[in-house]
């Protein structure tokens, strides 16, 4: 998901840290929405050993 990938890297550079080598993975899937059609629903999981937990979710956020 390089486009997360990249606002990730812009973010973390803006508070000076390294977020280069975060690894992001997706999981998609597809439902029935209640009020008719078809939604999509995305669980991403984002990794990051070299970036303290809160600081990486923060940046994640911001990110988003």
């Amino acid at each position: 998901m390089r486009l997360l990938g990249g606002s990730l890297d812009f973010v973390a550079k803006a508070e000076e840290a390294d977020a280069s080598k975060a690894k992001i993975t997706c999981a998609v899937t597809i439902a029935r929405r209640k009020g008719g059609g078809f939604g999509l629903a995305v669980k991403m999981r984002v990794e990051d050993k070299s970036l303290a937990q809160a600081e990486l979710a923060a940046f994640v956020q911001e990110a988003h």
